[in-house]
C-alpha cells in the first residue's frame, strides 16, 4: 500500500513539473514573436562603433554587443544621441555645449593658414584659411562656433580637447577627425552641394605634400573680400494694407551706423557661397517664404514697437526723412549731428523727448545764446531763468507771460523780437 501511494504522489509531481516546463516554453515563443528581428548592421558602421565605444576593450560590433559594453560602463545613449533608436545613417548626434568667450579676440589674431595634418596617417592634410573664417565669424557664431569650449586667455586650439585617437576613454568628447568633420561638413555640404573626401584633402605623399605648399603659399597675406553691398532690397510679400516693404541697406550701415552682426548674426556660408548661385543683383525684389517670426527677426529688435504700416507700404517707399517719418524737422543746428548724439543705441534707437534739457544739460542763467530760436530776448528779460517763460523746463510747451504779466500771452505779445536763426 506505501508503495502505491509513493508511486502515484511521483507520477503527480511528473505531470506538475511536464506542465511548467511547457509553460515557460510558450512564453519564450511568444517573447520571441513579439521581438522584431534585428537587421545586420553594415559592416563598417560595426567597426565604426567598435572604434567609437571602447577604450582598449575588445568589443564586436554587433548592437547587442555595443548596449552591454555601455550598460556595463554605466553610459545612457542619450549622453550621446538624442533619439530612441541612432543609427550609422542617421546618428542624431547632440550639439556640442558652447560657452561664451568672456575675451573678445579679432581675426587680426588669428594665423593666416593652418594645415591640419595630424591625421596625415589615415588622410592627406587639409590646407585651412583659418583667418578668411575668422573674419567672416562674427557673421555667424564668432570664435565660439568652432572655438566652442574656450575660456578666458589664449584660444585653444581642436587637439587641446580633441584626442586623435579613437579608442578613448572619455567617450563623450569626440575624437579630433569627429571634431574636424562636425565644425566644416554641414557648412561645406550646404553651399559645396558635397562632402567628398578630395574637396577638403590633399593627395598623400610628394604630390599632396607640393599641393599643400602652393595652397598654404596662395593663401597667405589674403583676406576675405568685401561682400558687395546692395543699396536697396525691396521685399513682396502677402500682407493685404501693404504688399512691399522697402529696406534701404546704405541707410543702416551709413547713416544708423548699425553693425552688420545685429542683422546677420547666425547667416552661414551659403547666404553668399553658393554653386548653384547664378545671380547677385543690386537692387532687386525678393520673394522668401519663411514662417512670420522668421521674417521679422532681424528687424524686430529695433522695429518691435512699431506699427505693421511703418514698413509695409503700398508701393516702394522713400528713403528716410527725419521731418517726414518722425514728425520733426531737424534743421541745420541738428541736420549735422549724428544719430547717436541724441539717441541712445543698444538694441534700437531710443526715443528722445524734445525737451533741449534731455540733450543740454547744465544750462546756466546768460549761458545759452537766445538768438538761435530766432527770439532776440528783450533787456528784461535776458536775465530771467528758464523757467519763468517754460513753465518746469518743459520746451516743447508754449512758453507762458502769466508769471509777471497778467495782460499778456505768447506769441502775440514777444519778450523781445524776431531775429533770423543762426
Amino acid at each position: 500500500m506505501k508503495r502505491l501511494f509513493f508511486t502515484a504522489c511521483l507520477f503527480v509531481m511528473c505531470l506538475a513539473a511536464y506542465a511548467m516546463v511547457s509553460e515557460s516554453r510558450n512564453n519564450a515563443e511568444t517573447m520571441e514573436a513579439k521581438v522584431p528581428a534585428t537587421a545586420p548592421e553594415n559592416p563598417v558602421t560595426q567597426q565604426r562603433t567598435k572604434d567609437l565605444h571602447s577604450s582598449g576593450d575588445s568589443l564586436p560590433g554587433s548592437q547587442g554587443n555595443h548596449e552591454k559594453a555601455l550598460t556595463k560602463k554605466k553610459i545612457d545613449c542619450k549622453m550621446c544621441h538624442d533619439c530612441e533608436y541612432p543609427t550609422g545613417q542617421k546618428p542624431c548626434l547632440v550639439k556640442c555645449p558652447r560657452t561664451e568667450s568672456s575675451v573678445y579676440h579679432s581675426p587680426a589674431e588669428a594665423p593666416e593658414v593652418l594645415a591640419l595634418d595630424e591625421l596625415s596617417d589615415r588622410f592627406g592634410s587639409v590646407v585651412f584659411s583659418h583667418r578668411q573664417h575668422a573674419q567672416m565669424s562674427e557673421m555667424g557664431t564668432g570664435c565660439t562656433g568652432c572655438h566652442h569650449y574656450n575660456t578666458t586667455g589664449p584660444v585653444l586650439n581642436c587637439k587641446k580637447c580633441h584626442e586623435q585617437t579613437r579608442k578613448r576613454e572619455n567617450i563623450t568628447v569626440p575624437d579630433l577627425e569627429a571634431a574636424y568633420h562636425r565644425q566644416c561638413m554641414p557648412c561645406h555640404r550646404q553651399w559645396g552641394r558635397t562632402t567628398d573626401c578630395d574637396s577638403c584633402h590633399l593627395p598623400k605623399g610628394a604630390a599632396g605634400r607640393k599641393k599643400q605648399r602652393e595652397a598654404t603659399r596662395s593663401l597667405k597675406g589674403r583676406s576675405h573680400p568685401e561682400r558687395p553691398k546692395p543699396t536697396k532690397i525691396v521685399y513682396e510679400t502677402s500682407y493685404d494694407r501693404g504688399k512691399f516693404v522697402t529696406f534701404y541697406h546704405d541707410e543702416h550701415t551709413t547713416t544708423f551706423k548699425q553693425p552688420c552682426i545685429n542683422c546677420h548674426k547666425g547667416d552661414n556660408c551659403i547666404k553668399c557661397h553658393d554653386v548653384n548661385k547664378t545671380t547677385s543683383q543690386e537692387e532687386r525684389h525678393i520673394k522668401v517664404h519663411k514662417t512670420f517670426e522668421e521674417h521679422h527677426k532681424a528687424c524686430s529688435a529695433c522695429h518691435e514697437d512699431e506699427n505693421c504700416s511703418k514698413c509695409h507700404k503700398i508701393k516702394e517707399k522713400e528713403r528716410f526723412n527725419h521731418a517726414v517719418d518722425t514728425g520733426w524737422d531737424l534743421k541745420k543746428y541738428h541736420a549735422h549731428l549724428p544719430c547717436q548724439k541724441c539717441h541712445e543705441i543698444r538694441n534700437g534707437f531710443n526715443k528722445p523727448d524734445r525737451n533741449c534739457r534731455s540733450c543740454h544739460k547744465g544750462w546756466k542763467r546768460g549761458a545759452f545764446n537766445h538768438k538761435v530760436t530766432g527770439l532776440e530776448l528783450s533787456a528784461n528779460h535776458i536775465e530771467l531763468e528758464c523757467e519763468n517763460c517754460h513753465q518746469a523746463g518743459d520746451f516743447t510747451k508754449k512758453p507762458v507771460c502769466k508769471e509777471c504779466h497778467t495782460d499778456k500771452e505768447f506769441p502775440k505779445e514777444l519778450p523781445g523780437k524776431r531775429v533770423l536763426k543762426r
